[in-house]
């Protein structure tokens, strides 16, 4: 059930960001199929974060390529079920608990998990263009 809600955060996201109607299905199949890589990294959340980004960025640049749209389209919709956005309700909570220990636990975590989605879509973003070039130059 989680992978279709991703589908549809995916898929809404798409439409409140004003992508081409086009392009909605692919975001949401992009949103879906990271979050499907993260469930089955598990028990390493980061790890999970870090391989569903990089399974976003991946998709979203066949998307982009076979649809001829921007990249960002796919990449900004699908993202959106990796967020870590729980983890960074509980930190700003736990601060204004006074619970600062807790918070700053929950903090790391949230910039970690954060990294790891910058991480996967940097390396996924440079190893296309590397491509491209070698590509280019044969």
């Amino acid at each position: 059930m989680g992978i279709l809600y991703a589908f549809l955060v995916s898929f809404a996201f798409g439409i409140l960001f004003n992508a081409p109607w086009e392009s909605l299905f692919y975001g949401g199949v992009t949103g879906a199929g990271g979050y499907i890589v993260y469930l089955l990294a598990g028990k390493t959340p980061f790890a999970g974060v870090f391989l569903g980004s990089l399974t976003v960025g991946a998709l979203a640049e066949i998307f982009a390529r076979l649809n001829k749209k921007p990249t960002i389209i796919f990449i900004t919709t699908g993202l959106l079920p990796l967020v870590p956005g729980k983890l960074a309700y509980d930190t700003i909570t736990a601060f204004i608990r006074e619970n600062f220990s807790l918070g700053v636990s929950l903090g790391l975590k949230t910039f970690f998990s954060a990294g790891a989605i910058a991480l996967g879509i940097a390396i996924t973003s440079s190893l296309m263009r590397i491509f491209k070039t070698f590509g280019k130059s044969k």
